[in-house]
């Protein structure tokens, strides 16, 4: 909402206040909020018709190449937090 006063108030986020004297509004912000809110929070790469991967495979080499695989190697000082952690 846009509201003409006497003086700006920033009391309410969702309305724009304008003095009498003011021509423009920037609409900027509330569109790049919008365009940001709208897109998928995770974008994924849909399979082909054979269930491959359509994500570039130089990539999915890369992305391989820097996973890192767990440690299956107890650190003991975690064994030690585990125990408080069971004793509830």
């Amino acid at each position: 909402m846009i509201k003409f006063g006497k003086k700006i108030e920033d009391s309410d986020p969702d309305i724009i206040s304008f003095t009498t004297d003011e021509h423009e509004l920037d609409l900027t912000q509330h569109f790049y909020e919008y365009i940001h809110l709208a897109l998928p929070i995770k974008r994924v790469h849909p399979d082909d018709e054979n269930g491959n991967s359509t994500c570039d495979p130089l990539m999915l080499d890369k992305l391989k190449e820097l996973i890192v695989e767990e440690d299956n190697d107890n650190d003991p000082r975690w064994d030690e937090l585990r125990k408080l952690m069971n004793d509830n």
